[in-house]
């Protein structure tokens, strides 16, 4: 069974809000992420996959970073400057 992070408020912490690594495959459904992480979703490793999935990415300076190989499957997030 994978990890499964849901129905969180995950805020104004240093860095990113969360972090999916190697061989990571999470799924990530319905958190409200903000509050000027560095990225709210980052994702990296070549085997790094998961599911992010209906959260509220807003208030950050990036919303969703995938780098090196990374390759999840991201559907129907709300992502914003600001939160209306």
């Amino acid at each position: 069974m994978r990890f499964k992070l849901l129905d969180n408020d995950i805020y104004s912490n240093t860095g990113v809000g969360i972090s999916i690594g190697e061989d990571a495959r999470p799924l990530v459904e319905s958190n409200r992420i903000y509050g000027k992480h560095t990225a709210g979703v980052y994702v990296a490793g070549s085997a790094a996959r998961g599911t992010v999935k209906n959260n509220e990415i807003y208030d950050n300076c990036d919303g969703i970073v995938v780098r090196e190989g990374g390759a999840p499957t991201v559907v129907e997030n709300q992502v914003s400057e600001r939160f209306a």
